[in-house]
Formats: structure tokens, sequence, C-alpha cells
């Protein structure tokens, strides 16, 4: 169904929004908010909306946009965020303890952040005894060429979520090391060694009270899995959850909302999976095109209000998904291709 940014829902249904750059996702959601605040009967002073973006940016627009009153009823924040101060931290010590993680000294969580002191720890236990050359555990100990590769093979680490289970990984392809004569690698055999223990490594820094983006994200699974009434204290706490930019949710993120959103909380997701930018950290556009709502409540917004007709023309050569129509357009430059 087309509707613009200006048009109202309903508001007591799970939605998805598809709209491409320029169609005024933002101007939608705030709007759709300011309908649920004035119109719901299910919000009260202990019950507010969720609204969830993906940048600090976002979030701060947003606010900006619903305005001090409408805010108060609403709980913008980014989605590690979120989990953190409704999962996590308030449920830690429900953690078992067999993840080490010493909740006593736990306060917030931050970017993906690597320790050599706890790689070497990490490293010298006897199970690596197996690793080979050309990576053997002592070269990976004492040669920094390779002690580096195995560092940037770490940073890439990601959280995920396959066949039920809440798991780490890392990028094969970033266990490299650049210098002006060489690029120094870990092998692939020896690469599987060390990702099977890639928990151990992580228990290292739990038991500092060290938690980062991604360990917010297997917590909160691993809380939600084994004591369920987390999910009915979230239900009761946000009848609404809303989310932007969904094109960005990882396999991880999607099944911690869909998870929520099995009984009374109504969700709703806007995005363009043409738009996705984080990938980098495991995001997959499908999730947004698989998302489940039903065929009266799948939108879509087909304006564009930013871009030249030059532009939305070339757009819609390219994209044949959605066409848009300029709203107000003013002719610019010609459209130029680089490649490189």
């Amino acid at each position: 169904m087309i509707i613009t940014s200006k048009d109202s829902i309903p508001i007591e249904k799970t939605f998805k929004v598809e709209a491409g750059p320029g169609a005024g996702k933002t101007d939608f959601l705030v709007n759709h908010i300011k309908n649920v605040v004035q119109n719901s009967k299910r919000l009260f002073c202990t019950r507010k909306i969720a609204c969830i973006t993906y940048t600090n940016t976002g979030v701060e627009t947003i606010l900006s946009r619903l305005g001090k009153n409408v805010s108060e009823k609403v709980e913008v924040s980014t989605i590690h965020s979120f989990l953190y101060r409704n999962i996590v931290k308030p449920y830690a010590a429900f953690i078992p303890e067999e993840y080490r993680l010493n909740y006593s000294l736990l306060n917030g969580h931050d970017d993906l952040f690597v320790n050599g002191e706890n790689i070497r720890k990490w490293i010298s236990n006897p199970s690596f005894d197996s690793l080979k050359k050309p990576n053997s555990k002592n070269q990976l100990l004492k040669i920094p060429e390779q002690f580096n590769a195995l560092k940037n093979w770490i940073l890439s680490m990601q959280c995920t979520y396959e066949n039920g289970i809440a798991k780490f990984y890392c990028n094969y392809g970033k266990a490299l090391y650049i210098t002006d004569k060489a690029t120094i690698g870990i092998t692939k055999g020896n690469l599987d060694v060390l990702s099977k223990k890639l928990l151990d490594l992580k228990k290292l820094y739990w038991a500092e009270g060290k938690i980062d983006h991604n360990d917010v994200l297997f917590f909160s699974v691993v809380l939600i899995d084994k004591y369920p009434f987390i999910l009915e204290v979230l239900r009761a706490k946000f009848p609404y959850i809303f989310l932007d930019e969904y094109q960005d949710t990882s396999p991880i993120q999607a099944h911690i909302i869909d998870k929520i959103k099995e009984k009374e909380t109504i969700v709703g997701v806007i995005g363009d999976k043409a738009q996705s930018i984080f990938s980098f950290q495991g995001a997959n556009p499908s999730l947004f095109e698989s998302f489940n709502a039903d065929s009266d409540c799948q939108f879509k917004i087909v304006q564009n209000h930013r871009s030249t007709k030059e532009i939305v023309d070339f757009l819609n050569i390219i994209r044949k998904d959605i066409e848009q129509e300029p709203i107000n357009c003013k002719s610019g430059n010609k459209i130029y291709i680089v490649i490189g």
C-alpha cells in the first residue's frame, strides 16, 4: 500500500514501511509516535514507546523532532543501549557462572577492544599446542607481525545467531598484517583451531567486568532464552517498539525483536534494503524483506523530497523495487557516474 510520510496508519498492528532516500522516513516515524501517544489506551507512566535506531545521531534527531512533552513517553536509543539498559544491566546477576562475568564491575558497554595481555594469556593455553607452523603458538606469541595479524582477526569479531545459538565469529580474511615487504597471515587450519576457543578469550574480559556491543547482544540472548520472564517484563514496559533503519539489523538483533513481538507488543519497522551500511557489523538487509507483517500493514513511501529530478530519474533506472516520485524537486546538474 502506498502512503506518504504524513499519513496515519493503525496503531495496534505490527507494520513494515519501505521507503527510499528522501522519502521522509524520520518524519513518518515521528508522526506515528505522536499519533500513538495521543490515541493509545495502553500507555501509562510506567509504560512507554521504545524507538530504536542505529546511530547516536539518529537518536538525537528523533528526540529533537518529538519535542519534550512527547519524548517523556518515549525511550529513544540505539539497539545496544536499549538491550543493555533493559536486559543486561538489570539481570546481569542471572547470567550463568560459566561465562565468568564479574557483574559487580559492570559499568556500561563500549566498542570492541583488544588487550594484548589478554590475548597472550589466551594463546598460552595448552589447548593451542595443536597450532601448526607457520602459526604455531610460539610463533604467534613471539613474532610481532603474526601477533598483529591475530589482533586484526580478533578485531573483526561479531556476534550472530545460528541454529538457535548465539555465538562469536571472526572474519578469516582479516587475519592479516601488511608491511612494506610482505603480507603476514594466519592459515585457515589454525584459524579453525582458534575459532573454537573464542569464548575463552571473551571470558578474560568478562572477568574484568568489561563488555562490548557484541557482548550486549550475546548476553541478551542468553538471558531471554534462559529466563523467558524477562520478555514478559519487556512487553509490559514497552507495548510498542519501533525500529528505524531496519535494513541494518543483524540476525541476532532480529531474533531478539522476534521474541519480544511474539505477543502483546506492537512492533513496527522502517527501512530501505538498498541503504544498508552496516554489513561489516553483520547486518543482513534480507531480514527487512522477511519481516512478518499482515499484508494490509505493509506500506511504501515513494515520494522523494530531497533529491533533484535528475537524481530521482536515475534512481528509478537502477532500482525496480521502488519507483520514486519527485516532490517539489528542482532540476539540477547532469548525473555523472564515477567508477573506480
